[in-house]
């Protein structure tokens, strides 16, 4: 049988569009996803890059803090952190002409990898000689933390008060093991 010119248009456009639906569902479809893919985990391999890089920053910014926290009085003993604080402790009061009535080791927390050293402190003056203490050790680069705290009057109606704290500061137990990391170069 014989195709007239106008079966054959047809037939031709009928296989050219059956070619192209084809080729759609079987090479661009597939391409086009593959390709969204690929750029959707481009993006999450550099949201992770971004991430890391933060951390090994934060890694190097924490690695000075605690260079400096060693420099500061984080020592390698609980009587080395004990005799730092009972000394730092003895020279606040002084500077803030507070006189310190008793200053008590009160225990040792070994049980963590940075352990504590409690230390009880008791002394009078008046209301301006405990604020400067007290800002003493806040801004001190020992590590000090106020773990109780009480204040009273001495006596009704006298300006003299009565201050009770109990501080601790940190000791290491161990020195740090060498990082095994590779470090990688700054750009």
């Amino acid at each position: 049988m014989q195709m007239s010119r106008r079966e054959k248009l047809i037939a031709l456009v009928t296989l050219a569009l059956i070619v192209l639906f084809l080729g759609d569902r079987l090479v661009v479809a597939p391409a086009l996803a593959y390709r969204a893919q690929l750029a959707a985990e481009a993006q999450l391999q550099a949201e992770q890059r971004a991430v890391n890089e933060r951390l090994y920053d934060g890694l190097a910014s924490l690695e000075t803090r605690w260079r400096d926290l060693r420099a500061a009085g984080l020592t390698d003993g609980a009587a080395d952190a004990e005799a730092r604080l009972l000394q730092a402790v003895r020279g606040w009061a002084s500077e803030a002409g507070l006189s310190v009535t008793s200053l008590v080791p009160d225990r040792i927390e070994p049980a963590d990898r940075l352990p504590r050293v409690h230390v009880r402190v008791v002394g009078t003056g008046d209301m301006r000689q405990v604020v400067t203490l007290l800002s003493r050790l806040e801004a001190a680069d020992l590590p000090v933390r106020i773990e109780e705290m009480q204040l009273s009057a001495r006596r009704e109606g006298a300006d003299e008060l009565t201050l009770n704290l109990r501080l601790t500061t940190l000791y290491v137990t161990d020195p740090p093991a060498a990082d095994p990391r590779p470090r990688r170069a700054r750009s």
